[in-house]
Order: C-alpha cells, then sequence, then structure tokens
C-alpha cells in the first residue's frame, strides 16, 4: 500500500501551486490597468494553465491509448511508469484549486465534486495499482483545459478581442471534441468489455472498488459536458446570423 509516499507527492503538487500563485499575483498586481480581481483571478489561471500543460503532456506519454481506445483493453491492474508522482501532484493541484474556490469565475458544485473525486481517485490509483491507463486518460483530457484557462487568462487582463482570444476560443472547442467527445463511445466500448465492478474485476482492496465504480463518471461527465458546450455554440451562432441579417437589412 503506497498511500503515506503518495501523500508525499500530493502536497508537493499543493505547495507547488500555492507558491506559484502567490508569485503570479504579485506579478500581475505590478500592472496598474488591472483591478486586484482581476490580478487574482490571472495569477489563478496560469497556474491552471501549467497544470493542464504539464499534466497533458506526461499522461500523453505513458498512456496506453491504443489499448484503451482501439484494443478495447483497459488494462485495469497495469502499472504505468512515473505514474505516481504525476498523479499525486495532479491531486495536489486539485486541492489546490479547491482551497483558492474564491477566484474561481464562476462557481461551480459539479467542478467541486469533480476535483474531489479526481483528487481521491488519482491518489488512490497510484497507491493500489488500480486504473492507471483510464486515469492517465483523464489526464490526457487537461489538453482542452489548456485553452481555457488561457482564454480565462486573457479575459481576466482584458485582451478579449484579439486574434489570440479568438484562436484559443476555437482551439478550446476543436480540443475539446478531439479528446473528450469523440472517445466516448470507444471508452464505454473498453469498459462495457470487462466493467470494474466488484471483486473478481477491481480486486479484494476496498478503495479499488469503489474506484471501480467512480471509472463511470469521466464519460458521463464529458457526456454532458459536451451537450452544454452544443448548446452554447448554437445559441452563439444564431445570435451571430441574427445580428449579421439585422445588419444586411
Amino acid at each position: 500500500f503506497f498511500l503515506v509516499p503518495m501523500l508525499w507527492f500530493v502536497a508537493t503538487g499543493a505547495v507547488a501551486s500555492f507558491a506559484t500563485h502567490q508569485a503570479l499575483r504579485r506579478t500581475f498586481a505590478l500592472r496598474r490597468s488591472l483591478s486586484p480581481r482581476q490580478s487574482d483571478i490571472a495569477a489563478h489561471s496560469a497556474v491552471c494553465l501549467a497544470h493542464n500543460v504539464a499534466a497533458a503532456a506526461a499522461a500523453a506519454y505513458i498512456t496506453p491509448l491504443r489499448a484503451l481506445l482501439l484494443d478495447g483493453d483497459a488494462r485495469w491492474h497495469d502499472i504505468l511508469p512515473g505514474f505516481a508522482p504525476l498523479a499525486g501532484m495532479s491531486a495536489g493541484f486539485f486541492l489546490f484549486d479547491l482551497a483558492t474556490i474564491r477566484h474561481w469565475v464562476v462557481f461551480s458544485p459539479l467542478m467541486v465534486a469533480h476535483h474531489a473525486v479526481a483528487a481521491f481517485c488519482w491518489t488512490m490509483s497510484a497507491s493500489v495499482g488500480f486504473a492507471q491507463p483510464w486515469i492517465g486518460y483523464c489526464m490526457l483530457t487537461e489538453l482542452s483545459s489548456t485553452f481555457l484557462s488561457s482564454r480565462t487568462l486573457l479575459t481576466a487582463i482584458g485582451d478579449t478581442r484579439s486574434a489570440a482570444y479568438r484562436a484559443v476560443s476555437v482551439a478550446f472547442l476543436l480540443s475539446f471534441l478531439a479528446v473528450r467527445t469523440v472517445p466516448i463511445p470507444l471508452l464505454a466500448r473498453t469498459w462495457l468489455r470487462e466493467p470494474p465492478i466488484g471483486t473478481a474485476a477491481c480486486g479484494p482492496l476496498r478503495a479499488a472498488q469503489w474506484m471501480g465504480w467512480m471509472s463511470a463518471l469521466p464519460l458521463l461527465l464529458n457526456a454532458f459536458w459536451t451537450v452544454g458546450i452544443t448548446r452554447k455554440a448554437l445559441a452563439e451562432l444564431r445570435a451571430a446570423l441574427a445580428t449579421n441579417a439585422r445588419t444586411a437589412d
């Protein structure tokens, strides 16, 4: 049982996130054009961006995506090299993010639950050696969050009319569809081929059995977010078309 060493990685991730956030808050505060609230949001977004990039890049390197997506093999009990420090420090970031909710642009109970479950599952997965490839994919989906954090950062500093803002907005939508939406049916097939439910599939450890049930949550959450993003995109498209029609008249 690897929980005690894992707590070191979790603490490292949390402390590094807090320290970076404090340094960035002071840096952004030097810009007189930004209010204290804007400086706080910008610093928080920059820390999120750093986590997004690091987690996605490392996860892409260690996760057997072909097995998960194409072969239908979840490899529930495989141990991935380098997974423990990556998962632990990522869990530490989630704890930091929960502790700095006041810097969120919009409070979301769903996101609070997401962070709490992720911090638990990331830590337990490395501790008991269960569902590491599956969670590796979950960390890989931070790729789309990279562009969301970038957009939030640009918004905080008042740069919402630039080409960079438009570019990261489009990149967020495309990357979300690529890494979160398109894989849903493939991962659902993989999950259903060997459902991680019960002692036979998960092993005798209670933490692994809990995680077995929780492993379906990423698919459900990404499907839910896909519906929400699609509705928002369609609403914005209709508004743009209506504006163009009025301009033409």
